[in-house]
C-alpha cells in the first residue's frame, strides 16, 4: 500500500495540474475575447468616421441652403415680410413637420 505522504503529494500535484490547466484555458478565453473586442472597436471606429463625414456633409449642405434662402429673402424684402397664407403654411408644415 502507498504511504500517506505519497498520496497527499500525488493529490497536491494533480490539484496543481488542474488549476494550471484551468488557468491556461481562462487565459486562452480572455485572449480570444480581447481579439474579438479589438476587431469590434476597429469596425466601430470606421463607422464613426463615416458617420462624422456624413454629418459634416449634411451640415455643409444645410448651411448652403440656409444661406441661399436668406439671400433670396433679403433680395425680396416686400415678399419676405408678408404673411404666409394659412393653407400654404399648413401644407409646408405637414411636409417638414414644423409643428
Amino acid at each position: 500500500m502507498l504511504s500517506r505522504p505519497v498520496i497527499i503529494l500525488t493529490a497536491a500535484l494533480l490539484l496543481a495540474l488542474g488549476v494550471a490547466y484551468w488557468g491556461l484555458s481562462e487565459r486562452t478565453r480572455y485572449i480570444q475575447l480581447a481579439k474579438a473586442s479589438s476587431s469590434q472597436v476597429t469596425a466601430l471606429e470606421a463607422r464613426l468616421t463615416e458617420t462624422q463625414a456624413a454629418v459634416l456633409a449634411v451640415q455643409s449642405k444645410a448651411a448652403t441652403a440656409r444661406q441661399d434662402t436668406q439671400e433670396v429673402l433679403n433680395a425680396n424684402p416686400a415678399w419676405s415680410g408678408a404673411a404666409v397664407p394659412g393653407p400654404v403654411s399648413d401644407s409646408l408644415c405637414s411636409t417638414i413637420r414644423c409643428r
